[in-house]
């Protein structure tokens, strides 16, 4: 338990120092504005970050994400009874087949907040989506109004959105 003890503090310095650590010696995750960002191949290129989003436990911005971090808040939570009613599921030890033993978790708020009229998606293929995908589009033009920057505006310019996500089934 001291050593995920110990990592956590570790990231926990390593968010509030606004620092990341290089994946390898050429390529470094850059957190900042109007910075200059090493390429693959050592060559140097500028890099200009307008606008950024994402999804916390508990905050509606990356503003008050870092906020938390900042104060040294928990975003851990027991589960919302809007999810599921936890208390059906829950068992403190591991022994009672078909139960788990946390109610806790980091839970996004509003997550059902997905408006498919405004994304042009019918409701039914909104159903159908994995909630990441609502979630991606989401963030993608939360991303763009946090750069002040009309969608429309880059059709035909020489821009790039990159978004990190993961592999994973729903």
């Amino acid at each position: 338990m001291e050593d995920k003890k110990d990592y956590i503090d570790f990231l926990r310095a390593s968010i509030k120092q606004n620092k990341t650590e290089s994946l390898s010696s050429n390529v470094k995750t850059l957190s900042c504005k109007n910075e200059v960002a090493p390429l693959h191949n050592g060559s140097i290129e500028p890099l200009l970050v307008t606008g950024v989003s994402g999804c916390f436990p508990g905050c509606e911005s990356v503003s008050q994400f870092w906020e938390a971090i900042d104060q040294d808040k928990s975003l851990i939570t027991e589960i919302p009874e809007d999810r599921f009613s936890w208390k059906d599921y829950y068992a403190p030890t591991s022994s009672e087949a078909n139960k788990m033993v946390t109610k806790w978790g980091g839970f996004i708020p509003d997550i059902a907040s997905f408006d498919p009229d405004f994304f042009q998606i019918s409701p039914a293929e909104a159903e159908e989506m994995d909630p990441r995908q609502r979630l991606l589009l989401m963030s993608t033009w939360h991303t763009l109004e946090d750069a002040g920057i009309a969608p429309l505006s880059l059709k035909g310019s020489n821009t790039g959105i990159f978004i990190g996500c993961e592999a994973n089934e729903y």
